[in-house]
């Protein structure tokens, strides 16, 4: 039975115990009847048992209030069969109709389909993603050779004595050291960064520049040769 039963105006015109027979009735018709449509042969007990209906007649006469159900005595030659009767109901295929197997195989079909679209979306996607990586790979191909750059640790390494190399030759070549001898220099500062007043402190180039100043200085004023630069830290101070 269908939820709609309750908001049709045909059925709702019927008191609630044809209602009941209604639905009890569909119910049978279902079961014993054919495409909504069966056979009543008298006295149909176990019908009228069923509806709490005594009498076969009155049993036709409730059958005829029932909407959209048609009540046709069997004639044949002009003669009444048995007083049989006809019941169908319309539209019995639209509410009853077994349709699964059609709503199966729609549903099927519409699978199948999306399937199928799945598959061609998916094949396209991945052949303009094989395209795009040919095109790259062209691009690639055509263009010239990056340059390393030097991001490894012995690149870094190596910089950094570029670096040192080009400090050193500025230094011998600027007048502001003229008459140092800055090999001389450098020597002695590795030597005094291996004794324990030169540990922990590193050769940089403040450092150098720090030691070549105090160097000039004694020798413009002719101090003694002694370890003047004992005790000088990063920064040059003692």
């Amino acid at each position: 039975m269908w939820t709609s039963a309750l908001t049709d105006l045909a059925l709702d015109n019927l008191d609630i115990s044809d209602f009941g027979r209604w639905c009890k009735f569909g119910t049978y018709l279902k079961e014993h009847g054919e495409q909504g449509q069966i056979t009543l042969l008298p006295p149909a007990r176990s019908l009228l048992s069923k509806l709490q209906i005594i009498a076969f007649h009155d049993l036709i006469l409730c059958l005829q209030r029932f909407p959209n159900c048609t009540v046709t005595k069997t004639v044949t030659d002009g003669v009444t069969c048995n007083g049989e009767y006809v019941v169908k109901w319309k539209n019995w295929f639209k509410y009853q109709g077994d349709m699964s197997n059609h709503r199966v195989k729609r549903f099927r079909e519409k699978q199948v389909l999306q399937n199928a679209l799945n598959v061609t979306t998916k094949r396209r996607g991945e052949e303009t993603r094989r395209e795009e990586k040919r095109e790259e790979e062209k691009k690639n191909k055509d263009l010239p050779p990056t340059p390393l750059r030097g991001n490894s640790v012995s690149d870094k390494k190596k910089q950094k004595i570029t670096d040192d190399e080009f400090f050193v030759e500025a230094l011998k070549k600027s007048p502001a050291y003229e008459g140092i001898n800055i090999e001389k220099e450098l020597l002695k500062m590795d030597m005094w960064l291996l004794t324990p007043n030169g540990k922990g402190r590193k050769k940089t180039h403040k450092f150098i520049l720090s030691w070549l100043n105090r160097a000039e200085r004694n020798i413009n004023t002719g101090l003694s040769r002694k370890d003047y630069n004992e005790g000088v830290g990063d920064d040059g101070k003692f």
